[in-house]
């Protein structure tokens, strides 16, 4: 992948358990995804939610950046900062909202 992007991109991967953060980052990527993180309608098919302890955990042992995905609300935002997570990603956690621009301005002021 790296040469293909001739070093100009970041390489992330989504990873669902501690086995693949840890793979991951054996294989290069600059960071991961990891969830998800709560119970969500977008990640059903990955299975249960993994937590925060995870989360814990996989920053122990993984030293890229870590960002938490997966149910992440405005009143879990402190829970996933508290675990490690580097950042958080989102889908419905914004999208879903009726004014997108000012949940965007929310999340980031909890950040």
């Amino acid at each position: 992948m790296r040469k293909i992007t001739q070093g100009k991109l970041i390489i992330g991967v989504s990873t669902h358990s501690l086995e693949e953060a840890i793979s991951a980052e054996t294989k290069g990527a600059d960071f991961i995804t990891l969830g998800p993180v709560f119970e969500t309608p977008s990640k059903i098919k990955y299975g249960k939610p993994v937590g925060v302890d995870l989360l814990k955990e996989a920053k122990e042992k993984v030293s890229i950046p870590i960002f938490a995905i997966g149910g992440i609300k405005e009143d879990k935002v402190s829970d996933v900062m508290n675990a490690g997570a580097d950042g958080i990603a989102l889908i419905s956690g914004i999208l879903g909202a009726e004014n997108i621009k000012e949940k965007a301005k929310e999340f980031l002021r909890l950040l």
